[in-house]
């Protein structure tokens, strides 16, 4: 496989994850959005990913020699965060918080 082709694979797989990420948090509904930072911090990564996601669909031949592969992997392990709390942002935060016994 050669250096362009990987690179549209890699970027493919970026773009889908990214996209994934969004679908996912939008998805989320809940009776209860009091947390003002988790809905902050919700609206950043769907916001950061739909945008990551339009700029590698809109420029996607000359992104394609830049895809890093570090970055792939982060975009996709964020992805699968989101996914296997099913989009709850603040259960993700929640469960970070507790477990480095920040605030109470």
């Amino acid at each position: 496989m050669n250096d362009f082709v990987a690179g549209e694979v890699l970027l493919t797989l970026r773009i889908a994850f990214h996209i994934i990420t969004v679908l996912s948090i939008l998805s989320w509904t809940s009776d209860h959005r009091s947390r003002f930072f988790s809905s902050l911090m919700a609206f950043l990564i769907a916001g950061g990913s739909l945008a990551a996601a339009a700029q590698g669909l809109t420029h996607f031949y000359a992104t394609v020699p830049k895809v890093e592969f570090p970055l792939v992997l982060l975009s996709g392990a964020w992805c699968i965060v989101i996914l296997m709390n099913g989009g709850n942002v603040a259960k993700v935060l929640h469960s970070a918080k507790r477990k480095l016994r920040l605030g109470r």
